[in-house]
């Protein structure tokens, strides 16, 4: 089997795949078929595996972790999602372990602002 007939065997399966697929498990085949249409794409980055230029939308970022354990703990506070992120803030300061936990994991934004669109980012 020549290269180019084994690239077309794999993006007849990929397109096989995404029909039977439902659509939100239908970015594997696609990811396949680019990488098949173009040989320097890189398959990693297709798939999500890995990095993206920090933005860490990619399987291994443990910036999704960091920001849901942080929706968490805000939704235990009273107040406006202001008041809650003041309040994480000085957690942090002062040195709270679940909050030194998290910033272990991933770190924890120093501004308020940052903090605000993580938490109201739903």
């Amino acid at each position: 089997m020549t290269p180019h007939d084994a690239a077309q065997r794999i993006a007849r399966i990929a397109l096989q795949m995404a029909e039977v697929l439902p659509p939100s498990d239908r970015w594997v085949p696609a990811a396949l078929l680019r990488r098949v249409r173009d040989p320097h794409a890189d398959l990693d980055r297709l798939l999500g595996l890995k990095g993206n230029g920090g933005r860490g939308g990619y399987l291994g970022s443990p910036i999704p972790e960091r920001n849901r354990r942080l929706r968490e703990l805000a939704e235990s506070f009273a107040g406006p999602t202001s008041a809650k992120a003041d309040h994480l803030l000085e957690r942090l300061a002062a040195g709270d372990p679940a909050m030194l936990e998290i910033d272990r994991l991933a770190r924890i934004p120093r501004s308020n602002r940052q903090l605000l669109r993580i938490l109201a980012d739903t």
